[in-house]
């Protein structure tokens, strides 16, 4: 009887095993990288706060599969308005503003 597992090929069973688990780690990775590109219009409608994400969604989980389905989905989570708009800018409160009309600084 041989060590190894496949005595034809010169294998030892802990490389094969170690071999295994690297493969098996990698279509781990590429399965979930490829879930989370299949969701990504869903995701990113949901942090924009899209006002109509539930079509959205919809057309991404069932049609999503097909290249066009899912650019339309993207397409759309991006170009909506958000449901709430964006921040203003804050100000220091120890800022100053120019009076452009008496070239004078006026402080908040």
């Amino acid at each position: 009887m041989s060590p190894y597992a496949y005595p034809f090929m010169g294998i030892d069973p802990n490389e094969l095993l170690l071999m295994q688990i690297i493969f098996t780690c990698g279509e781990i990775m590429i399965a979930s990288e490829a879930l989370a590109a299949y969701i990504f219009p869903t995701l990113i409608a949901i942090a924009r706060g899209v006002p109509d994400q539930r079509r959205i969604i919809t057309i991404n989980l069932a049609l999503g599969w097909t290249i066009v389905a899912w650019g339309y989905a993207l397409f759309h989570a991006t170009t909506e308005p958000s449901a709430t708009p964006p921040p203003l800018p804050r100000r220091d409160a120890g800022s100053s503003v120019s009076n452009e009309a008496t070239g004078s600084e006026a402080h908040r």
